[in-house]
């Protein structure tokens, strides 16, 4: 994603600019001019496995590195005082206690999809499920590229989540998942999650409310995978010189 949220500054308006890209002690891209990725106007910006630096030199800093990261940019984003948009997902409940309080020093904005589309249909879903209670059966579908390692996918099981709540449900308690991909045994208000990992697909989710007389459903498509760099620079945007706080793509449609 790195590359797509240069490639996305480059093509944006001139009050977006790259100060800094922090990446690992042997990525091939050390010390590269990111030219390449960001056009000229980033002719003298090189990546640093200092992440420090990159701070210093940032007002918002984007990451969506891995979750054995997150913590660490956490912590180093609180020292710099430093807004911090985080687009990783799989984050463990330490990480994100971790993050709770690192909001109470800085303003940071966390989702586990940062596509405004989904941020639409996790609404829809949510009015969905307070208007029709469990009186429909709800199967998500998640389909992503082979090589995701999560399943069901961060936004799969945030769109659950969304779901169990507006419901008045316990999610753990109503959630259906196989990993085996075999037959799951069903209750009428249980949460069925149908994951398929194959190609180079970078995500479809669908949520079918299923009822006695008429169903329900609703679909989001990525078609590529910019659109998770545009929303993440919509996010930085939104974020800077924010208070404290920890902040959504929720917060962000409601303005």
């Amino acid at each position: 994603m790195g590359r797509e949220i240069m490639r996305a500054i480059a093509a944006s308006e001139p009050s977006l600019q790259l100060a800094g890209v922090w990446v690992r002690p042997d990525s091939p891209l050390l010390d590269r001019p990111m030219t390449e990725f960001a056009g000229p106007a980033a002719s003298e910006v090189t990546a640093s496995c200092d992440l420090s630096a990159v701070l210093a030199a940032a007002d918002v800093a984007i990451d969506f590195s891995l979750p054995a990261a997150v913590p660490n940019i956490l912590q180093e984003a609180v020292k710099a005082r430093k807004a911090l948009v985080c687009g990783v997902s799989g984050l463990d409940q330490d990480t994100l206690t971790l993050m709770q309080s690192a909001a109470r020093t800085v303003p940071l904005f966390y989702d586990r999809n940062m596509s405004i589309g989904v941020a639409l249909l996790r609404r829809m879903v949510e009015q969905s499920g307070q208007v029709l209670g469990e009186g429909f059966s709800a199967t998500i579908s998640d389909l992503h590229h082979a090589e995701k390692r999560d399943a069901p996918s961060g936004t799969a099981l945030m769109l659950g989540e969304t779901l169990a709540a507006a419901r008045g449900q316990d999610f753990k308690s109503v959630m259906r998942y196989d990993s085996e991909q075999a037959a799951v045994a069903r209750n009428s208000d249980d949460i069925v999650f149908d994951v398929r990992r194959e190609g180079l697909h970078p995500g479809a989710h669908t949520v079918v409310l299923a009822g006695p007389d008429e169903n329900l459903s609703f679909s989001h498509t990525v078609t590529d995978r910019r659109v998770f760099a545009v929303g993440a620079l919509r996010a930085a945007k939104w974020l800077h010189e924010r208070p404290p706080g920890l902040y959504s793509m929720q917060d962000l449609l409601q303005g």
